[in-house]
């Protein structure tokens, strides 16, 4: 595998500092980003609460009655998981899951 150097100077002159990054996105854009963030951090959550037991996606499949095949859709992001579903996940691991309005 080929080992990629990087150079500090070319990094400072591309890099430019966060409050001008900031400025680059519309209000609707920075929204976009923080409901992607919040959602990440939920898939997040359910695989860290997973590997935390030791389970496999096929063995929190088994115990919960959901397809192995959705765990791993669920945990990458390639499917919206409804109420009833991310209920059985938890209930499978032996947690609760909570949902707040804040």
């Amino acid at each position: 595998m080929k080992t990629l150097k990087l150079d500090p100077q070319k990094i400072k002159k591309l890099a430019i500092p966060l409050e001008e990054f900031d400025k680059r996105f519309t209000k609707q854009e920075k929204k976009a980003i923080q409901e992607e963030v919040q959602y990440l951090e939920v898939l997040m959550g359910l695989r860290k609460n997973r590997k935390a037991l030791g389970l496999t996606q096929a063995e929190l499949a088994a115990r919960s009655k959901v397809p192995r095949a959705t765990v791993t859709k669920i945990e990458n992001g390639q499917r919206n998981a409804t109420l009833r579903t991310m209920l059985a996940l938890a209930n499978a691991m032996g947690k609760k899951l909570q949902i707040s309005w804040v």
